[in-house]
């Protein structure tokens, strides 16, 4: 999957354990809001067999947390998002389609070999390239859960997608 766009849930709770005694050197996770923003115009064959524009219209707010290692190295982010409105237009026809996405959260896990893995409870926007697997190009919101590994090269690997789909090219065609 080459970008996933929207990645949220209702509501999240965040549990560390924690070990007796002080760790050295341990560096602590931050805690930050997330900026929303929309993806923007999106090439022709990467999502769509046609150029789509996917923008925010409203909500998407967020928090997410960044863990590191002891070295400082990024493993592990998680972050939440508000409800939001997505518009997504066919830029050669004008057809647009406003849809509405429910909270979310995500898990971002970074694997040894450069791999992201990559969990996500709510709503989503994600597309499919024709390098990813399986091939696209599709593009669709899913309401439940996904699953995607984001290889070193940006080819991604859908693993697992339950829930609500709706197909975002289908309905701008």
């Amino acid at each position: 999957m080459r970008t996933l766009t929207r990645l949220v849930i209702a509501s999240g709770v965040i549990v560390v354990a924690l070990c007796a005694g002080s760790v050295a050197g341990a560096v602590p996770p931050v805690h930050e809001p997330t900026a929303p923003t929309g993806i923007g115009v999106v090439p022709a064959g990467i999502a769509c067999p046609f150029e789509v524009d996917i923008e925010l219209v409203s909500g998407d707010q967020g928090r997410m947390i960044t863990f590191f290692d002891h070295e400082g190295n990024v493993t592990r982010i998680m972050g939440t998002a508000r409800p939001s409105v997505w518009r997504i237009t066919n830029t050669a026809t004008g057809a647009t389609v406003n849809v509405t996405l429910p909270a979310g959260h995500q898990t971002v896990t970074f694997l040894p070999d450069g791999t992201a893995h990559i969990e996500i409870s709510g709503g989503v926007i994600g597309f499919q390239g024709p390098a990813d697997t399986p091939a696209g190009p599709f593009a669709f919101t899913n309401v439940g859960r996904l699953i995607v590994n984001i290889a070193p090269d940006n080819t991604g690997t859908l693993l697992a997608l339950s829930g609500h789909r709706f197909d975002l090219c289908a309905a701008v065609a």
